[in-house]
């Protein structure tokens, strides 16, 4: 399947004309253009995936070509620290996380470019089964995870709990989750993008921590260079950022070609990547750099600002460190014996374009607003229907994370169950009478787990019990069947119907002693087991002589209390 984003369709800008003119007039004031076949080298922190698809797709559809630059890609790995070797200049570019700013407010001279996930994708991970669910569980377990310079949100979500690196038992991060899988560590660090992928393939349930919900938001993979690359070679940094930023664009309408190119040429050891590890990653990412919501490469210095002040607030850095030198700004060079007119062309373009630009962002904000309103009023709409159809049926409804072993009970399900309140949320792993019976119902759906569940269970309850009708469906999301949804129904009083009507087929209204029918029944059963046995079966009969001159005599009222 082809990711398109509908914000580029193609185009960089949504008014190619009001750029042209701002190109114009750019390359009016600055004739000079960057050197031709220069060789750089981009350093990545990781091995070869999808999380680098952007550059493959600049690299291999020519787009650095194009602008006269000859790349060279390096991947990473554990150990590997591309803010290192930029600092060093062994490379000219590099990728990496919110190590990056950490580094520069520590005094590394390094320059951000632009930042391509708009959310990291660090998180911690955890088996389902443990009881570990937050941040102060961590304390006493064997936590796996990364230095300061790789893993600086694992650092500051510890740091923003209180908890020092003494309270753990620390184990250098490998990031590979094998560990555990096999119960060697508690708690790793990882990628939302890559490591919960290995936990889907060996069935292994796994709860994440993500530091959104500890007031943690960073930039992800973000490209950058060094202040003498910045200073020296702007020319070459912005060609190589548009190259680029084409790169990612095409890579996201494209896909799956780039997951082909992957697997046929950047699939080397020690890591390799099946097509289905390569489309879960590519999936993940999408909710991190947000192509259809955000131009790719956005940056916002304000937030960068709030990283460096949560990085402040955490006692990593001193505060109030100016970040004037970490972003790239392109220098212009300008012909002064034009200056004026330059100037001119260059502020009148510049006001054409921000107009254009206003306007349209304006139309896209005002469009979005009604998009969403109309999107939530219908939900609010759908969200009324449901509610009145469960109310008219009397139905109660749940919802079953079934890796997560977690339900989810509205106020009717949970009054049929025997929960103590309503709308509350049950752990199944803990045990109980409801989670023996939905986990018994989970045996019976692994076979097909397309079947609609449809069971009727005895509940009791501590004033009593009632028969409850179960159905529901499970919901099959990317990988595996992992969730179901379904509604209870009281059906107590069908249950007693039916053993009044049983009770009433089988016995005389007169007597109350089994009948005519019944007695059938029990001989041929009694017959076949004779048979099947090899036993022998007795038969004794008795009967009233005379009976009927009791009727005629005295009436057939008092041959009536008479039978009885």
């Amino acid at each position: 399947m082809n990711v398109i984003s509908p914000t580029f369709r193609g185009c960089r800008n949504p008014y190619p004309i009001a750029a042209l003119m701002l190109w114009l007039a750019l390359l009016l004031v600055s004739p000079y253009s960057h050197s031709q076949n220069h060789i750089i080298s981009v350093q990545f922190h990781w091995y070869h995936q999808f999380e680098y698809a952007g550059y493959y797709a600049a690299l291999e559809k020519g787009f650095y070509a194009e602008e006269g630059l000859e790349v060279q890609l390096v991947s990473g790995g554990p150990g590997s620290s591309s803010v290192q070797r930029v600092s060093n200049n062994e490379v000219q570019f590099g990728v990496a996380s919110s190590e990056l700013l950490l580094a520069y407010l520590r005094g590394e001279p390094v320059v951000a470019v632009a930042p391509i996930f708009q959310h990291s994708a660090a998180v911690f991970l955890t088996r389902a089964d443990s009881d570990i669910r937050t941040i102060d569980d961590f304390v006493g377990k064997r936590v796996e995870m990364g230095s300061l310079n790789t893993d600086a949100e694992s650092h500051a979500m510890l740091h923003a709990r209180g908890i020092n690196l003494g309270q753990i038992d620390l184990i250098p991060s490998t990031f590979n989750p094998q560990g555990l899988i096999e119960g060697n560590s508690d708690v790793v660090s990882a990628y939302l993008t890559n490591q919960p992928y290995y936990m889907l393939r060996q069935g292994v349930p796994y709860r994440i921590i993500r530091p959104q919900d500890y007031g943690i938001d960073f930039y992800g993979d973000t490209l950058f260079i060094s202040q003498q690359v910045a200073t020296q070679q702007p020319e070459t940094v912005d060609a190589f950022q548009r190259a680029t930023i084409r790169g990612w664009e095409y890579a996201f309408q494209h896909s799956d070609e780039l997951i082909d190119l992957i697997l046929t040429k950047y699939n080397s050891k020690p890591i390799t990547h099946t097509r289905e590890h390569l489309e879960y990653e590519r999936d993940q990412m999408l909710k991190l750099v947000m192509p259809g919501l955000v131009s790719i490469g956005h940056s916002n210095p304000a937030r960068w600002q709030s990283m460096a002040d949560t990085f402040s607030a955490l006692g990593l850095v001193k505060s109030g460190l100016p970040l004037d030198g970490f972003f790239y700004q392109p220098q212009q060079r300008f012909d002064w014996g034009h200056i004026y007119v330059r100037i001119g062309v260059v502020v009148a373009a510049g006001l054409i374009f921000l107009s254009v630009l206003l306007s349209y962002y304006n139309r896209r904000l005002q469009s979005e607003i009604n998009r969403r309103w109309r999107a939530e009023e219908s939900l609010q709409e759908s969200e009324r229907r449901l509610s009145l159809a469960l109310w008219g049926g009397n139905l109660g409804c749940w919802d079953w994370d079934i890796i997560g072993k977690t339900l989810r009970l509205d106020p009717r399900a949970a009054e049929l169950l025997g929960c103590d309140s309503a709308d509350k949320s049950i752990d199944l792993g803990a045990g109980g009478k409801i989670a023996e019976l939905f986990l018994s119902m989970e045996e019976e759906m692994e076979d097909d787990p397309e079947e609609e569940i449809k069971s009727e269970r005895y509940i009791k309850h501590s004033s009593g019990g009632i028969w409850l009708l179960i159905r529901g469906k499970r919901l099959p999301p990317v990988l595996g069947y992992s969730s179901a949804f379904g509604t209870l129904l009281d059906v107590s009083s069908e249950h007693a119907y039916q053993e009044k009507l049983i009770k009433l087929s089988i016995t005389d209204p007169l007597t109350g002693l089994l009948n005519r029918r019944y007695f059938f029944d029990r001989l041929i059963q009694s017959c076949s087991q004779s048979k099947r046995d090899g036993n022998l079966l007795a038969l004794a009969l008795l009967d009233i002589d005379h009976f009927k001159q009791v009727n005629d005599n005295y009436g057939h009222q008092t041959g009536d209390e008479t039978l009885v």
